[in-house]
């Protein structure tokens, strides 16, 4: 007879010590419920006084949370850390799309009055999750943090393109009514942003609205004329229109998008946090799909960096030089012609499309000491 168990430490290997006759492949992986050491189930050829010993060992295995089996990877058994609040908390309704955000746990009274909130930004295809770190290491600082999912990404509502098209407009315009009417953000506010597409489109917003944005921080974001679209992007636009891609066929992978930049293997669970947008429904994919649609890239970074050649505010590029899609170079060449006031700290841990994801920690005290005015 063959049956699983687990098997780890002397716990449970004394339940089976002279019964495993020839061990096979695994087939899963499991968290013991009565042991925080990581085991994989193997299926062994069990002697008959082992077996009621072996399944009391199967019963704790199944009795895990979901939460517990989160801490190991399903394929190769390794204890991974956890992960905080994949999906925001809190929301907020504005001219009938409800965006999800996330903020920094710290109480009002903690947070110091004299320092500006701080509005995060992602790009097409990200979510509010990959500045889960970010918000709580500002928050410790004082600053009221805020990482918002624009419409059809992360938690928040994904409208049918004939309620939003998914345009720069209609982009534009939400995120506008959205900083107008959200309590936490008491202008001016200084801004976040990153990414292709949403994050360019979050700094025209800003260069619109100069009252509203006292200081910028540009982390990677296509700014020179000669930057390119990453290749699941330009797969959209594609000229022959039967080889882009369908969302109604194939979901956007949200998991794979996000973890391609990284210079670190992301843990699975981190990427599954990018990826609850488009578990459930196609609604994710058409957004992604419709935002593409709409949008002009070539013509979007002539917009962004004319409208960043009149903008006066502090602004700080941070990049992360080992980004496979935008060249540390495009950002030497947008900034010859752009003022003083914008500023290029060079990272020097190795860091990819996402630095607030590779490593918050490492970037945060530039962040920091930016908005706070201390020059490094």
């Amino acid at each position: 007879m063959t049956t699983e168990i687990c098997l780890h430490g002397q716990a449970c290997s004394a339940a089976v010590r002279g019964a495993a006759r020839r061990p096979v492949s695994v087939p899963r992986t499991w968290r013991c419920g009565h042991s925080v050491h990581r085991h994989v189930l193997v299926a062994l050829h069990l002697r008959q006084r082992n077996r009621k010993r072996a399944a009391s060992c199967i019963t704790r295995c199944l009795q895990s949370t979901t939460a517990e089996l989160e801490d190991i990877d399903p394929l190769t058994g390794a204890v991974l850390t956890p992960v905080k609040s994949k999906v925001p908390k809190e929301s907020v309704t504005v001219n009938g799309i409800r965006w999800a955000y996330r903020t920094n746990t710290e109480e009002p009274k903690d947070l110091d009055k004299d320092k500006r909130p701080v509005l995060l930004l992602h790009g097409l295809g990200s979510a509010s999750f990959s500045y889960r770190e970010t918000c709580e290491l500002l928050g410790k600082e004082g600053f009221r943090a805020v990482a918002v999912d624009w419409p059809g990404h992360g938690a928040s509502d994904k409208p049918d393109p004939s309620q939003f098209d998914y345009s720069k407009k209609a982009y534009i315009q939400a995120l506008d009514a959205l900083v107008s009417q959200l309590e936490h953000l008491n202008q001016p506010v200084d801004v976040i942003v990153q990414g292709f597409i949403l994050g360019q489109y979050a700094l025209l917003w800003a260069m619109q609205n100069p009252d509203k944005v006292e200081k910028l921080v540009i982390l990677n974001t296509p700014l020179g004329l000669k930057t390119k679209l990453r290749p699941e992007l330009a797969a959209y636009k594609n000229r022959m229109a039967f080889l882009r891609p369908d969302p109604k066929k194939k979901r956007f992978d949200g998991a794979m998008y996000n973890a391609a930049g990284s210079s670190y293997q992301m843990q699975w669970n981190i990427a599954e946090g990018y990826n609850i947008a488009y578990q459930e429904d196609d609604l994710g994919s058409i957004a992604v799909a419709e935002s593409m649609n709409q949008v002009d890239f070539p013509s979007l970074l002539a917009e962004v960096n004319e409208a960043c050649r009149s903008w006066r505010k502090p602004s700080l590029l941070l990049f992360g030089q080992n980004d496979p899609f935008i060249p540390i170079t495009t950002v030497f060449d947008f900034l010859e012609d752009k003022r003083t006031n914008f500023e290029l700290a060079q990272l020097s841990t190795r860091m990819g499309h996402m630095p607030q994801e590779d490593y918050a920690e490492a970037i945060q005290k530039t962040i920091s000491n930016f908005l706070r005015g201390i020059k490094e």
